[in-house]
């Protein structure tokens, strides 16, 4: 297994493994998830998460095919006045192609980021997950998350 920065030549398993994530959500939450985009078209999407400030993209590659990939930004708490002075890490999505999940390659994508994360100044690591999603859950408890805030919706029509 090898963890590494997201590159060019990664666009079309990503935007496969994304397609995965997307379809998930849709069929999950079709009031905010559109149907998944064309393959490759959400590219310059992850590009960005990859190439903006604070933020990274790593790829897990089992025998030369990426399996797995998570999109991670670090940056300060805002300077408000309530609020402690810190550098947080963001996890935005972690992947795994179905066929290889639950043999630790989210496990290594997540270890990975806490690395590169620390080594930045992040403190504190964070993400959302979708109450739906039960795997996400308890895959995310297991690592030793905890609710910190609960994040409700409801329908206006």
């Amino acid at each position: 297994m090898k963890i590494r920065f997201l590159n060019e030549s990664d666009k079309d398993d990503i935007c496969t493994l994304s397609y995965q994530i997307n379809l998930d959500h849709h069929q999950n939450e079709p009031r905010y998830f559109r149907v998944p985009v064309e393959i490759g078209d959400d590219w310059e999407f992850w590009m960005g998460c990859h190439e903006k400030e604070g933020g990274f993209v790593l790829v897990c590659e089992l025998e030369g095919n990426v399996v797995g990939f998570v999109a991670c930004e670090i940056s300060p708490m805002p300077n408000l006045p309530f609020v402690q002075p810190m550098i947080k890490s963001r996890i935005g999505t972690i992947v795994v192609a179905q066929q290889h999940q639950r043999k630790g390659i989210g496990t290594a994508l997540f270890r990975r980021v806490c690395e590169i994360s620390q080594e930045r100044g992040a403190v504190d690591i964070g993400l959302e997950v979708f109450a739906f999603n039960a795997g996400a859950v308890a895959f995310y408890q297991k690592l030793g998350f905890k609710p910190f805030a609960q994040r409700l919706s409801r329908s206006l029509v």
